[in-house]
């Protein structure tokens, strides 16, 4: 229907879809990845690591890009996450999965690192 032209209002009308950005995330996903990318990305629920986590926004705020960016540079499902775990992480919910320890890393490097990013943040 988008690229029929359909105005994006009457589209998301049709399917409930509420944000305004979501179908432009889509679209954008399409071009991308094609499109059984997309329409298998919904089946399976994407879960990342503590260390991933970490890894994209560290990279984010070492480089000042944008949450669009890092998601693409990543490719995490969504921006919103990034934000997210940046939100996690100044509030201190952000933690190691207990299943997936870092066992190269020992805890005083872990928390210096983490002392680190939360940093770098709060000078972003």
């Amino acid at each position: 229907m988008y690229l029929k032209g359909v105005p994006t209002v009457i589209i998301r009308k049709k399917f409930g879809i509420k944000g305004s950005v979501t179908l432009g995330i889509w679209v954008k996903s399409i071009k991308r990845d094609g499109i059984y990318e997309i329409k298998d990305s919904h089946r399976k629920q994407t879960s990342y690591p503590y260390s991933f986590k970490i890894k994209v926004i560290n990279w984010r705020l070492t480089h000042h890009a944008s949450y669009p960016v890092a998601a693409r540079k990543f490719r995490v499902t969504s921006p919103s996450l990034i934000w997210q775990w940046e939100r996690a992480l100044e509030s201190g919910r952000l933690k190691p999965d207990k299943r997936r320890w870092n066992r190269t890393m020992n805890k005083p490097e872990e928390e210096n690192e983490l002392l680190r990013i939360k940093v770098a943040y709060l000078e972003y």
